[in-house]
């Protein structure tokens, strides 16, 4: 036996026995602090041994979310070995330098050195014993013989193992199943919701029962489940072991399957594909009776937002309300189907005039938008609604559906609890927006874009000191397009980009050729919509098209509208702050129409403030606006802001606006946007601005 009272030679005898041997090593004191760490305990677990000494064994090897209860099972271990008690080695989970949680065998020995007690922790990898596979996949052959789905998962829910008995009762291969999380594949539809299942294995560690799923391809699926919660020898759950044996062939659910592939399982409404069975049958009933049947598409407004605030489980508590509601306003005969979402259909049959339409569709949403009680809390909902009326908006199912959808729209645009009837003029705008966004897709290319500039004076010098760029779409068979017909919806398809690029580029291009054929030197404004305030590529944007095109960023002025400006203040402020540093001027347009407050104006880099024409119109006949147009000017004045009033038509509101010392005009009363090819004799100065 190696005498242990020479502790120097003895020390050094073990550090080269330990750094020698095949497993990983590491002695602690007997408060469990670290005092020696192996070459092989560097590379198991990442760290250096100079990061390593000194620190608590529990606090360097375990995950902190197993901590306290692996701390109990090693205590107990080192107690049996301070007794001199034989114990078997222990299975753990230990934490590599990564992060990893990998499993280990842990042996322990004590032993005294100096009068004192230390510990030497032999560690192994737990998972040698397979070293190229899982035990998983070493079973996959034997669990790919079971004719039931056997899959397994981890706790959160991530599918680890997809035999082929599932691959053959849902559809899915095992590559497109293992990965993904067990609500998009094993979704329970009914009756047992899948969350329920789960909290139920989790409280009593297994689970057993008959539920209804869905394959891949939409069929309702009966399966008898055995689901486990697989534990570790401390109790800690590991994993989820499923079972799923499909008992669909039983007669006695073959009407449950019937029932599930024509209705809507949360509510038990008609689906979709019943809807359109039962409405093609009240078609052929009009058609015969030549009566009449109407429509009502049902969309419920901001419920994503109300379902976020109660939680899912009640947020279905609220929908089956709401169906219920629905059945009882629609009245016996008619059909009310669930399509999904918040979106349901109502069919009314035998309608007696348009009338009867009109009086259910208000009953309806006056039912929908009653408080509900659900769980002890008070919800409040809205819908919008379309109708559409057989035979007058449509002979068959996809046009009167589509009409009734088209209508529900368009009442959305005008706020909660809306409904609106189908008109063929409502479906000509629609065909006219369709054909006015495919028409807008290269346009840029086309070069159908033009730009007018209208000229802003100055109260003081009386001379032109700036002009305003505005953009004009030059269709090759509609003709001119004001940008408040196209921009919307160029916003709206992703296309303001582009377009607001063009108009910048193309407007710095000419003020430079101006400046270049010797003409006097102007500010050039050009209008950002909301969308493009909000791009972060914004700044980079302006500066590469200065640079390209050489013009001094004085003579640039960027106009942001202030309900723009709301949308997303810090996002804007930052953005702005960037461009006034190249020395480009920043005006808000369409001052007073929208919410900005003076915290906000003063924490913004503006130059100056445009009054909005709505305020300027009636100078000299509304005090009000009068009153609005004075202050205005007073608080500009003591920010040290620029006032531009647009939209000036006559000389009565120049008088006025002069008497304030407004410093800018622009409207009719100067001259409207022209083409550049216009603007040269103006530029020239030749122009008597106040002289009309």
């Amino acid at each position: 036996m190696l005498d242990t009272s020479n502790s120097s030679l003895y020390i050094r005898l073990l550090r080269s026995a330990l750094d020698k041997a095949s497993a990983a090593f590491i002695i602690t004191d007997d408060r469990h602090k670290i005092v020696e760490w192996s070459e092989k305990a560097q590379c198991f677990f990442g760290w250096a041994a100079e990061e390593a000494v000194g620190q608590h064994l529990h606090e360097l090897f375990f995950p902190q979310s197993i901590q306290k209860r692996q701390e109990q099972v090693l205590a107990q271990h080192l107690k049996s070995r301070k007794e001199n008690i034989s114990v078997q080695p222990i299975r753990i989970n230990a934490l590599q330098k990564d992060g990893h949680e990998i499993p280990v065998e842990l042996t322990i020995d004590a032993f005294e050195l100096d009068q004192k007690i230390f510990f030497c922790c032999e560690i192994r990898d737990g998972r040698r014993q397979f070293p190229h596979e899982s035990p998983l996949e070493q079973q996959a052959v034997l669990l790919n013989l079971s004719r039931d789905a056997i899959v397994v998962c981890d706790l959160d829910y991530k599918l680890l193992f997809w035999n082929d008995g599932a691959q053959r009762l849902y559809g899915y291969t095992r590559e497109e199943a293992v990965g993904r999380v067990v609500h998009e594949l094993l979704n329970s539809i009914y009756p047992q919701p899948l969350d329920e299942i789960i909290k139920e294995l989790h409280e009593v560690r297994h689970w057993e029962g008959e539920v209804f799923q869905q394959s891949k391809d939409g069929r309702a699926i009966a399966v008898l489940g055995r689901w486990a919660l697989d534990v570790d020898a401390y109790g800690e759950p590991t994993r989820i072991l499923i079972s799923n044996t499909d008992i669909s062939d039983s007669k006695q659910y073959q009407h449950h399957i019937q029932f599930l592939a024509t209705h809507d399982v949360l509510t038990g409404l008609p689906n979709r594909a019943l809807l359109e069975d039962r409405l093609q049958h009240a078609i052929e009933n009009a058609h015969r009776e030549n009566s009449s049947l109407a429509i009502l598409s049902i969309a419920l407004n901001r419920f994503k937002a109300v379902n976020d605030s109660l939680g899912h489980d009640k947020g279905n508590l609220l929908l089956r309300e709401i169906a219920r509601r629905l059945v009882h306003a629609a009245g016996e005969g008619n059909t009310v189907a669930r399509l999904g979402g918040a979106e349901f259909v109502i069919c009314l049959e035998k309608l007696r005039s348009p009338d009867a339409a009109r009086e259910i569709a208000e009953l309806v949403l006056k039912t929908i938008s009653l408080p509900t009680r659900v769980a002890g809390q008070e919800a409040f909902l809205s819908a919008s609604m379309g109708v559409s009326i057989y035979p007058k908006d449509g002979l068959d199912r996809t046009s009167l559906l589509h009409a009734a959808d088209m209508a529900m729209h368009q009442a959305k645009k005008y706020g909660a609890g809306v409904f609106h009837f189908y008109s063929a003029e409502m479906n000509a705008r629609v065909l006219q927006r369709l054909r006015t966004e495919n028409a807008l897709h290269g346009a840029t290319e086309r070069e159908e874009f033009v730009l007018h500039y209208q000229p802003r004076v100055s109260v003081h010098s009386k001379k032109l000191v700036a002009l305003e760029a505005l953009i004009r779409w030059q269709h090759p068979e509609i003709g001119m397009i004001y940008p408040e017909e196209f921009i919307p919806l160029a916003e709206e398809i992703g296309l303001i980009g582009q377009i607001g690029e063009w108009v910048l580029r193309t407007a710095c291009r000419q003020n430079i050729q101006w400046q270049r054929n010797g003409l006097s030197p102007v500010r050039i404004s050009v209008n950002l919509s909301p969308k493009q305030l909000g791009s972060s590529s914004l700044q980079q944007g302006v500066t590469q098209v200065l640079a390209d095109t050489q013009l001094e960023a004085q003579w640039l002025e960027l106009e942001v509208t202030e309900t723009g400006l709301m949308e997303n203040i810090e996002s804007a402020q930052q953005t702005l702050t960037e461009i006034r540093k190249l020395g480009v001027q920043i005006s808000i347009d369409d001052f007073g129409t929208g919410y900005s407050s003076l915290a906000h104006l003063k924490k913004l880099p503006i130059d100056a403030l445009k009054i909005d024409k709505s305020f300027i119109s009636d100078l000299g006949k509304d005090a009000d606006d009068a009153a609005i147009v004075t202050a205005t000017v007073a608080m500009a004045r003591s920010m040290g802001l620029k006032v531009v009033a647009e939209g000036v038509e006559t000389q009565e509101q120049v008088d006025f606006l002069t008497s304030l010392e407004c410093d800018e005009l622009q409207g009719f009363y100067f001259s409207e946007a022209l083409p550049a090819s216009l603007l040269e004799e103006t530029l020239l100065g030749t122009e008597r601005w106040f002289d009309r």
